[in-house]
């Protein structure tokens, strides 16, 4: 099991923003481990295409803030003000990969939990 969930999600604060409904909440995160925005991102900044980048980062920045996935919402702001001023910083999107998957394990650790 993931220990860290705490480190990666705000389960409180979340929980919050749908009037403690554990089950929406578990549903609203089940959907974001099936979203492709991060998919979609890596593959904008393989192919060059800022823009899309862009686009998806800022997607991704939304619905880990609106989730309370709050290492992963943290590192999206950074990246997207990076694009936005026209820097690929490959230790940023290297750092933000590492921190979606992390995100991904606590986000199904939770998902599991009663």
């Amino acid at each position: 099991m993931f220990n860290d969930i705490n480190e990666y999600i705000s389960a409180a604060e979340g929980l919050d923003r749908v009037r403690g409904n554990n089950n929406l909440y578990k549903k609203l995160l089940g959907m974001f481990l099936g979203g492709k925005e991060f998919e979609k991102f890596q593959a904008a900044v393989a192919a060059g295409d800022m823009d899309s980048a862009t686009s998806e980062i800022h997607t991704l920045k939304g619905v880990a803030g609106n989730l309370a996935l709050k290492k992963l919402f943290e590192e999206s702001v950074v990246v997207l003000a990076e694009l936005r001023s026209g820097v690929v910083n490959n230790a940023s999107i290297s750092q933000i990969a590492v921190t979606y998957e992390k995100t991904c394990n606590a986000v199904k650790a939770y998902i599991e939990m009663p």
